[in-house]
């Protein structure tokens, strides 16, 4: 009986373990935040705020054409009311390409920028390339990274904005699919919000991610920079290195006298010295993703949900635009959840060999229950 009593009572601690683990993995999935409902703020018949779009733009006749369609859009959805300019930065566009896109924009004036983009001279593209080859072309040539290099942070410090306090990014391929009613500037400025957002996505492959998230850590621990308890943790994978589900910031609204600050530019600046934007293909959206999930208040980020915009192939629709041939997929533009950044920016093949772990550890305690069986004594 002593026997029974004991296998039985192993039997139960072992059952109270499995029922509290069940508990706790139950409670972390239904923790994911919701998403909040806000409610404009914003006087229909207040005064603009210092606000402008802001655009790079190549001179091709592809970028030439879709920057047309995206400018349009973005008026006709809500700017034909507000009058907002839009800042357009160019390496060589010509005088008639500037022409034709003034002469569509006549809700709003366009500000032409010429720059140029130089290598950094502490960068030695002769050195061993890391591994980039999960990356297609499109996202590997030197001009690519140059832009990664502007938006990252280079943009907000140029002259062209000084007289702005924000800016709302505008991809020559994006299109605004839906009205709408109100003025962002004006809520962002009314809610004191600092960056806001339309749609997530998650970055592949892993070594830009990784090499980045390292390089961050870095700058935390040498600056010692102050973050608030549980961030850190909450972008991690359970294998510690970064989730990469980011902002996807093709579309973002942002408060330009923050990224101008040290808050900002420190970090932006220390990671340029690193090199990691040309060495390992540091993309503007991890950049600016992990300084605002790391620095920025939460209560200072907003979700524009209710915007419907399009993107290459994927769209946020809320207006059900026949337009839009592809949503983006469920749960992944809208909320990265915890599922999601915990086991989803893992490799396949991490995930695979944690499973294949646990049914191995399974087999063994049932082969070895069945070879040792509990000696049951009389009494």
């Amino acid at each position: 009986r002593m026997g029974h009593e004991s296998e039985r009572g192993r039997e139960g601690r072992w059952m109270l373990g499995f029922l509290a683990t069940q508990t706790i993995l139950v409670y972390i999935f239904l923790s994911a935040e919701a998403p909040k409902t806000w409610f404009p703020k914003s006087d229909p018949n207040g005064a603009p705020v210092k606000a402008t779009g802001v655009m790079l733009l190549q001179s091709t006749d592809e970028a030439q054409t879709t920057a047309i369609r995206a400018i349009y859009t973005w008026n006709k959805a809500w700017n034909n009311r507000y009058h907002y300019p839009i800042t357009i930065f160019h390496e060589d566009m010509t005088d008639a390409q500037m022409k034709r896109l003034q002469d569509i924009s006549i809700d709003a004036p366009i500000e032409f920028v010429k720059v140029v983009f130089e290598l950094p001279d502490w960068i030695d593209l002769t050195k061993p390339a890391a591994d980039l080859s999960g990356f297609s072309d499109q996202f590997l040539y030197l001009g690519y990274r140059h832009m990664c290099r502007f938006f990252g942070g280079r943009v907000f410090m140029h002259p062209a904005l000084a007289k702005y306090d924000y800016y709302w990014r505008i991809d020559d391929d994006s299109e605004f699919i839906c009205p709408i009613s109100y003025d962002p500037f004006q809520e962002m400025a009314a809610n004191g919000w600092i960056y806001a957002w339309n749609i997530l996505f998650f970055e592949v492959p892993q070594i830009s991610g990784s090499t980045l998230w390292k390089t961050t850590l870095q700058y935390i621990g040498e600056k010692e920079v102050e973050v608030e308890s549980g961030r850190i943790r909450s972008l991690q994978t359970l294998l510690g290195d970064y989730h990469r589900c980011h902002y996807w910031n093709n579309f973002e609204i942002l408060d330009l006298n923050y990224f101008r600050s040290p808050a900002y530019q420190d970090y932006f600046n220390y990671l340029d010295k690193a090199g990691g934007i040309y060495y390992y293909r540091w993309g503007d959206a991890l950049v600016r993703s992990l300084a605002v999930d790391l620095f920025v208040p939460k209560d200072k980020v907003h979700h524009f949900s209710d915007m419907g915009y399009k993107h290459k192939s994927h769209c946020n629709n809320p207006c059900g635009n026949p337009d839009c041939s592809k949503n983006c997929p469920e749960g992944i533009c809208t909320n990265c959840s915890w599922q999601e950044k915990k086991f989803r920016g893992i490799e396949t093949w991490h995930a695979i060999l944690v499973v294949g772990l646990i049914g191995v550890v399974i087999v063994l305690f049932n082969l070895k229950r069945r070879r040792n069986p509990v000696l049951i004594k009389s009494q």
